[in-house]
């Protein structure tokens, strides 16, 4: 029991103090701070939380894409509205756990109680369904190093061709997969249109992310150009692979810190600005959720 409960405390602890760790070695100052909220319009506010709530619905919709194809044929998927709010549920849970664990089981827990949907399926659905995000940020990652890294390109461009070309294999000869994967419906999944379309979701979901945080650089102190913002923001990107904390709470925030200082912004720059996704991160996160549940109750009273 106590070897479980430090496997969940010692992340949240771990992330708070990289956090800190931050601050404090960032010299940030109320000044700052007051700078930066002083710079921060409602229209930040209200851009930012859009998006947000707009990447949790084409969340919920590539996931109910994927459920609608997983095996047994015919069977029963939520509504979107419910889908919607499941992916909220896994969202709000995220914030004290793995992003990568919290989805499927938020999902998982949402469609279980209110729809008895199989738990093993909820969850493959959902983890099938990252697979593309996780695909959208190597390749624009790959973007960020090309930028940042101009003579790394050549390698860049050879593992951006032979990762489209295991994926082409794959679509073409399914029968590589492992017996368990094909045996899960992902064989049947890659002979439809669907890829392409939860790649396409990916890569917008991705873009907006990219948007939502262009639009809070400024305020924060950020004076870079578009295109460096993006290549910075695709490197960051990839810490979320490996990010083990809550929200990748610490670790993203560091990596956030190690590419401003290419462009020779101090650690405060980097301090204010990763608070103030933070913050309204949460904010959007509750205000979806709210929103979410406010819309699935309304459907299953009108399906009623």
């Amino acid at each position: 029991m106590r070897l479980v409960l430090l496997r969940h405390v010692l992340p949240i602890l771990t992330a708070l103090a990289l956090l800190l760790l931050l601050i404090f070695t960032s010299d940030l100052t109320i000044e700052t701070v007051e700078r930066v909220l002083a710079a921060l319009t409602w229209v930040h506010i209200a851009a930012f939380v859009t998006i947000s709530i707009v990447l949790l619905y084409l969340s919920a919709v590539k996931w109910r894409l994927v459920m609608g194809t997983l095996p047994p044929p015919g069977a029963s998927i939520p509504s979107l509205s419910a889908s919607f709010f499941y992916t909220c549920i896994g969202a709000a849970l995220s914030l004290a756990f793995m992003p990568h664990v919290a989805m499927p089981m938020g999902r998982a827990l949402g469609a279980r109680l209110h729809a008895a949907q199989p738990f093993a399926r909820t969850v493959g659905a959902s983890l099938l369904e990252q697979v593309f995000d996780l695909a959208a940020i190597a390749f624009f990652a790959a973007f960020g190093i090309a930028v940042l890294l101009p003579a790394a390109l050549p390698f860049v461009v050879a593992l951006v061709l032979a990762g489209i070309g295991t994926i082409g294999l794959l679509v073409a000869r399914p029968a590589l997969l492992p017996r368990r994967l094909q045996d899960s419906g992902v064989l049947e999944l890659l002979r439809t249109n669907l890829p392409l379309g939860l790649a396409t979701i990916s890569i917008v979901r991705y873009l907006l992310v990219g948007l939502r945080a262009f639009i809070i650089a400024a305020p924060a102190g950020i004076t870079l150009t578009p295109p460096e913002f993006f290549a910075s923001f695709s490197l960051v990107q990839l810490s979320r692979i490996v990010a083990v904390t809550p929200m990748g709470l610490g670790i993203i925030d560091w990596t956030w810190a190690g590419v401003l200082s290419v462009f020779d912004l101090p650690l405060a720059v980097a301090a204010s600005f990763v608070l103030l996704s933070r913050s309204l991160n949460l904010l959007s996160t509750l205000a979806a959720l709210a929103l979410s549940a406010v819309l699935s109750a309304d459907y299953r009273r009108s399906a009623a």
